[in-house]
């Protein structure tokens, strides 16, 4: 009786040690992450960044939810143009795999989803620390990056506008005054002609 009882309790401890292995851990890596390709093109963003807070916002192990404040490096995909953004995880459990609270003053590669007014970064989405080899990855499908901040373009010049300046406070000369002085000296010339004529008729022949 005692060797069968002895075998069935090492058959539950066994059992239970295969159900806790199999349970994801919060902040584990869980086993149904993607490679970085599929994780890129499942994502709404891909970026690095440091976790700056950590604030839990969900109760109970079945809603055990994180959000944290995560300062962005460097932006691989996505519209996130913001220094800093909100990331939610959600603690593991024996049906849903997650990533739990993340350590703060560690960088991440994030894979996230875009909601209303706040990033999610599931269990599978691919959410791991920034090693070399994983950035260098992100960087051969993606890019470069960016910064979070988008640099403004500068603004044109506008053309400066046209300054008239007088070259005197007189007011302008209308067209007779200026007209006088030629109309004088056709006079002049037409009187020089009539005298002419007038002393070349009275010379005797």
């Amino acid at each position: 009786m005692n060797v069968v009882v002895r075998r069935l309790l090492a058959v539950a401890l066994l059992a239970a040690g295969l159900v806790l292995l199999a349970t994801p851990r919060s902040g584990a890596a869980p086993d149904c992450v993607k490679g970085a390709r599929e994780a890129a093109e499942s994502a709404d963003a891909v970026f690095t960044g440091v976790v700056a807070a950590v604030k839990r916002t969900g109760r109970g192990p079945d809603n055990a939810e994180f959000t944290h404040t995560i300062q962005v490096a460097r932006v691989y995909k996505g519209p996130i143009d913001q220094q800093s953004v909100p990331v939610l995880t959600k603690a593991g459990t024996r049906n849903r795999p997650g990533l739990g609270a993340l350590t703060r003053g560690e960088r991440y590669l994030f894979y996230v989803r875009a909601g209303a007014d706040v990033l999610t970064a599931g269990g599978c989405s691919g959410t791991r620390v920034a090693n070399s080899d994983r950035v260098t990855r992100v960087e051969e499908l993606l890019g470069e990056g960016r910064p979070a901040v988008r640099p403004e373009k500068p603004e044109k010049p506008e053309p400066p506008e046209a300054e008239f300046e007088r070259v005197t406070d007189s007011q302008p000369v209308d067209f007779t005054r200026s007209a006088a002085p030629g109309l004088a000296l056709v006079l002049i010339g037409l009187l020089g002609l009539v005298v002419v004529r007038r002393l070349g008729r009275r010379q005797p022949l």
